[in-house]
């Protein structure tokens, strides 16, 4: 049987990640231990190269609002855009003569991408997308991608940061999965051992025993650098997580 992320930092840092118990700040064990694996994922998710990120992407649904002008909020990061062609009846994605890829370009030259004298000019067969930081209500950031249509739609691949929980049976609760879904299998230790060490620099913060956590901190570091050069690197696959005794 599968160990569970719980069951996994439980071992790495003696945090009871399992337990439904108050802490001493008054929040429970495992929700301390699924805030922590969030946290740990989008630290892992910001180390990954080019080739591991596009597997923790999320393709949107084809939608006009990026062409017509309007644009979309940004909510994570874009790895990839995608346009068809201004094609009447249904655009369709999987005919490759009418699906073009965006380039992106900074929101101070999208000004340029209506020039026809200008490298940044956008056109249907070389299409670009960009930052919107001027339109956006509530402070959001848009995704804009041109040239604009009403006829064209654009596809969006951002990163799907997963949001943990505890006790709930869903797809990332800490307690009861083991695998973390959309994510490259290399790098999901690395996830686990980030957490395991904010909760023991949790444990060495509140108990008296300071000097028990410290080694445990310093190893769980060393390791998770180690685990972030071999990943970086590319040479050998990361070990797998001990099971808890």
């Amino acid at each position: 049987m599968a160990v569970s992320f719980a069951d996994r930092i439980h071992a790495l840092s003696g945090f009871d990640a399992n337990s439904t118990n108050d802490t001493d700040t008054g929040e429970d064990f495992d929700e301390m231990a699924a805030s922590w694996m969030t946290a740990a994922a989008k630290d892992v998710i910001g180390l990954l190269p080019p080739a591991l990120l596009e597997r923790c992407g999320k393709v949107s649904s084809a939608n006009a609002n990026y062409t017509n002008g309007t644009g979309v909020e940004a909510e994570n990061k874009v790895i990839s855009v995608i346009r068809t062609r201004n094609i009447e009846g249904t655009p369709q994605f999987d005919n490759p003569g009418d699906v073009f890829v965006c380039r992106q370009i900074p929101h101070h030259m999208s000004f340029k991408s209506i020039d026809p004298d200008s490298l940044q000019y956008a056109t249907e067969t070389d299409p670009v997308w960009y930052y919107d930081h001027a339109s956006g209500g509530d402070n959001s950031v848009l995704i804009k991608v041109l040239p604009t249509s009403t006829i064209a739609v654009a596809k969006v691949v951002a990163i799907d940061y997963p949001i943990f929980t505890a006790g709930d049976t869903e797809t990332y609760d800490v307690v009861q999965k083991s695998i973390i879904t959309n994510f490259p299998d290399e790098a999901e230790n690395l996830v686990v051992i980030k957490a395991s060490i904010y909760a023991a620099e949790y444990m060495a913060a509140i108990e008296e025993d300071v000097e028990v956590y410290i080694p445990i901190v310093s190893n769980l570091k060393k390791d998770f650098l180690d685990g972030v050069y071999t990943l970086q690197a590319g040479k050998i696959p990361l070990p797998k997580t001990k099971k808890a005794e």
